[in-house]
């Protein structure tokens, strides 16, 4: 009998512990949140949305203009070969688009124009600004009557009279001082052709002495020393 009693008592002692067992296996799995995906989604698709339309702005804002590929000295006239194309953003000031380059083609480099500088009308024009009291002129000179070194705009200079005769002597002035313009070579003629601008009044004498070859080229320090 007692037995049977201790048997009882430890089914009893057993069964809540089984039982709790059995409920926790039968509790319901959470179901997943579709609510939270679709969310997610909307969200992403937002994302990608308004990514789209700020490229498509970013592109409507946008131009192809000039810029140099390769250095351009003042007073240099550009040539084609001279430019190229970049964006940037359309209310950007002193540009020309590329589609207008002949507008560019031929214009003098009013300031020097470094590799991948913008090209407009601030910084081109048909002529390099001086005043009413200048002139330029082109002085043709041998080459062993000039510097070695490639003369460039801004370049000060002396302009000397070199008579072939000793005895010859300049009506005046036999030096004048100028600022160089530009610089070529004359295939034809063999001669560094230098556009020089002078004050008015030296204009006639630098004249006569290119067209009589007795001019020479002398490269100054910029202060003219």
């Amino acid at each position: 009998m007692s037995t049977t009693t201790s048997s009882l008592a430890e089914r009893k002692q057993v069964k809540p512990e089984a039982e709790s067992r059995v409920t926790k296996g039968m509790l319901p799995q959470r179901a997943p949140n579709k609510r939270s995906g679709f969310l997610m989604l909307v969200l992403a698709l937002a994302v990608a949305g308004g990514l789209t339309v700020l490229y498509g702005l970013s592109q409507a804002g946008q131009i192809t203009v000039l810029t140099t590929n390769e250095s351009v000295v003042r007073g240099q006239a550009i040539e084609a070969q001279d430019l190229t194309s970049i964006e940037v953003g359309k209310d950007t000031p002193n540009v020309v688009e590329a589609e207008s380059a002949e507008q560019i083609i031929g214009k003098k480099a009013l300031v020097d124009l470094t590799a991948g500088s913008l090209v407009g009308p601030d910084n081109t024009g048909d002529s390099v600004n001086f005043s009413s009291e200048e002139t330029v002129v082109g002085i043709g000179v041998a080459p062993a009557n000039a510097p070695a070194r490639t003369l460039v705009a801004g370049d000060t200079v002396r302009v000397v009279f070199t008579p072939s005769d000793p005895e010859t002597k300049a009506s005046g002035v036999s030096e004048l001082t100028g600022i160089v313009e530009a610089s070529s070579i004359d295939e034809n003629e063999g001669t560094l052709v230098v556009d020089v601008r002078l004050k008015e009044k030296d204009a006639a004498n630098a004249a006569r002495w290119s067209a009589a070859s007795t001019a020479a080229i002398v490269l100054d320090g910029a202060d003219g020393k």
